[in-house]
């Protein structure tokens, strides 16, 4: 505790209103958790049964914790040094980068670990219920803290590497998404198949691959320690303990990690030069040329824009010509990329039908469409107005004759853009499974209608957030919050249904779910039961209609003299 980066890492942190706001809501979220499964009478069934459904509803509950709270800070600690300044004053004091390192875990984790310990007491509620051991206690929370310590160590990885707050936090989420749910779709697929039968060579090596690709997840660990290792299991046996599995991968991946960021960490790190490159336009007429040949005129990154016509929005174009994915170049691999998507989905929904039903892959195509969602939006409508805020250029935007209602619809139409783009890549993989079912359409254009609902949702949620608060960071980790909570944390009581929850209560809580509406739609497996849709669009409509007020009234009070 003598390190000085704890001292200012760790109890800063606690001292933000906002670490106080997260652990009370964390507890009242326990809290509720165990009055609403609590038995009404003195007595529990014999089996322990419901007791065991509480404590996976518990253990989901809490990985899911773990997963949006634990990357949020460290993502953001080594970006904002180097934004501030003070990471080559830290670099070249007397610390050494293991100490440096050692301190932002260390104040990274120790949040966590106090979210951790607040949720002690309904785990004890847990096992005064019956039907878990101390054991199997004590190796859960063991597990959930290998996971938070790996999701830490990849946050900080991944922000001594970006330049920008809201680049680490996307690219944090999603290598967190492809780390817990994308690695298990191949051992999905293959479950229950003979691989030497589908004409795959080595098929004892890629039956291994895919079991120990699936480890890097930690949810068939969890899954087996609340006993629920045959939940969403069709075949393939499972060989190995998975909580050994995900240890051993758990901690490849911290170690390498650790020498990744001591080797990042070093003073010499920052004294790299770069090239600043030059501009087309100032370039001979035969290297013009070659240029334009090259990057087929449009898409050259070093050429010169134009003027802004009198009929574009100006606030759009210059989100589209200063942010990443929005200038031309980036454009084209952006579409080029969803080209390459669009094309293996259609190759994976047509070999996935041969290996499992067609409701199945439908199912496996919303899990991924909803992910990019969720992922890729609040990324890029969290920052549209906090980023000018954090760094000046709001002031600007005031000085100008522009309305509040056309700076927002230029923000938004930015991001529109873009996300467009992302979502017509999947279209191919439906287009797939109309063709071989062609009695399911309906049920395609309904699931195509929630996502289309939640992409409108996801961005003006993200667009509010960024409009409320003042931080990239902060508005982020928010929306993501709001959308991942939304999506993940409704489908909870979904687990517990039986025992813990009746139908009627886990659909109407289940309502309020895209992602559980979506299923629905295409009738997954397990949530055909239901009827979501179309109370699920009622709920985003109006959820849009709200965030969008809020959204407008923020912006039409920026816009006035401060």
């Amino acid at each position: 505790m003598k390190n000085p980066i704890i001292q200012r890492e760790l109890i800063g942190t606690l001292r933000q209103p906002r670490a106080l706001a997260i652990q009370v809501v964390f507890v009242l979220a326990m809290v509720v958790l165990v009055m609403l499964v609590w038995p009404d009478s003195a007595t529990v069934n014999l089996g322990g049964r419901q007791a065991r459904q509480l404590f996976g509803v518990f253990a989901y509950g809490l990985l899911v914790g773990l997963m949006l709270l634990a990357p949020a800070l460290p993502a953001t600690s080594i970006v904002n040094e180097r934004r501030r300044g003070t990471l080559i004053l830290l670099l070249t004091s007397p610390l050494t980068p293991a100490s440096i390192l050692f301190g932002k875990v260390a104040g990274a984790i120790g949040f966590v670990l106090t979210l951790m310990v607040l949720s002690l007491p309904a785990a004890a509620a847990c096992f005064v219920m019956g039907g878990i051991g101390l054991s199997q206690l004590a190796i859960t929370y063991g597990v959930l803290g290998v996971v938070a310590l790996q999701y830490v160590m990849i946050a900080l990885y991944i922000s001594s590497m970006t330049k920008s707050t809201d680049g680490a936090l996307r690219m944090t989420y999603g290598v967190i998404l492809l780390l817990s749910i994308l690695v298990l779709v191949p051992y999905y697929m293959l479950q229950g198949k003979d691989l030497s039968q589908l004409g795959l060579p080595m098929p004892e090596a890629i039956e291994a691959a895919v079991r120990w690709l699936a480890s890097l997840s930690p949810l068939p660990a969890v899954m087996q320690l609340a006993d629920h290792g045959s939940v969403g299991t069709r075949g393939l046996e499972s060989t190995g303990d998975p909580v050994t599995r995900y240890l051993i991968t758990a901690a490849i991946t911290i170690v390498a990690c650790t020498f990744g960021l001591i080797k990042r960490l070093q003073p010499t790190v920052t004294d790299r030069p770069r090239d600043k490159g030059v501009v087309t336009d100032e370039r001979s007429a035969g290297q013009r040329a070659a240029r334009r040949f090259m990057y087929v005129w449009f898409f050259d990154p070093n050429k010169r824009t134009g003027t802004i016509a009198n009929y574009e929005n100006p606030v759009m174009m210059k989100e589209f010509r200063t942010r990443t994915f929005g200038r031309a170049h980036w454009m084209a691999r952006l579409i080029a990329g969803c080209l390459v998507v669009s094309l293996g989905l259609m190759f994976v929904a047509l070999q996935g039908t041969m290996w499992i039903s067609t409701d199945y892959m439908a199912g496996i195509l919303v899990v991924f469409q909803m992910g990019l969602i969720i992922l890729v939006t609040p990324a890029l409508s969290a920052a549209l107005i906090s980023s000018e805020l954090e760094s000046g250029g709001w002031t600007l935007l005031q000085a100008t004759p522009l309305s509040a209602g056309v700076i927002m619809r230029g923000k938004l139409l930015s991001v529109a853009w873009t996300l467009t783009i992302l979502l017509l890549a999947t279209l191919p993989g439906y287009a797939i499974l109309w063709m071989i079912d062609e009695g399911r359409s309906q049920r395609v254009v309904n699931g195509l209608i929630t996502l289309a609902l939640t992409a409108l949702f996801s961005m003006i949620v993200g667009a509010m957030c960024s409009s409320i608060f003042r931080k990239t960071a902060v508005a982020t980790t928010a929306a993501y919050l709001l959308l991942v909570g939304l999506c993940v944390v409704t489908l909870l009581p979904w687990m517990g249904e039986g025992s813990l929850f009746d139908q009627q209560v886990v659909e109407r809580i289940l309502m309020v779910n895209p992602l559980a509406a979506a299923l629905n739609a295409v009738r997954m497996p397990g949530m055909e039961s239901y009827q979501l849709t179309p109370a699920n669009w009622w709920f985003l409509g109006g959820g849009t209609i709200v965030a969008s007020a809020v959204l407008w009234f923020r912006t039409w009070q920026l816009t006035k003299p401060q």
